[in-house]
């Protein structure tokens, strides 16, 4: 993570945690993760997510001759609240996931399956009705 400490988006040891994955793939040059990023965050800031429900995210095609750069700025700037996975320098991470625009939004039910991939800006709507399929 952007903080040093290591995230796990799913580990098979523990079953039982009974939760649904949200992955948010972001770029820090993208206008349109600026864009989510900063609708998003206030949203993050102000609601109380369902126990069954995470979110994390995921800094990936990072770019030191890109704006907004270095990404962990942008997410402190925008007052981001949700835990920030670094990709690698090639983004295999993002690979893996299948990304192929920014934003991207990745579900992993329970079980570590991934259930949906959404590409494009969702929004608080978006977010909201995502959310709420997933708590039920």
């Amino acid at each position: 993570a952007l903080d040093g400490d290591r995230e796990i988006i799913f580990d098979d040891s523990d079953i039982t945690l009974d939760q649904n994955t949200i992955v948010i793939i972001l770029a820090h040059w993208c206008p349109h993760c600026r864009n989510e990023v900063r609708e998003l965050s206030k949203y993050f800031n102000e609601t109380e997510m369902p126990k069954n429900v995470r979110i994390t995210s995921l800094a990936t095609s990072i770019d030191a001759s890109r704006a907004n750069y270095p990404p962990h700025d942008w997410f402190e700037q925008e007052d981001w609240p949700i835990p920030v996975i670094v990709d690698t320098i090639e983004s295999d991470i993002a690979d893996s996931l299948g990304v192929n625009i920014f934003p991207f939004f990745v579900v992993i039910d329970e079980k570590g399956i991934v259930r949906l991939r959404l590409a494009g800006r969702i929004g608080i709507d978006g977010m909201e009705r995502l959310i709420s399929d997933l708590s039920k």
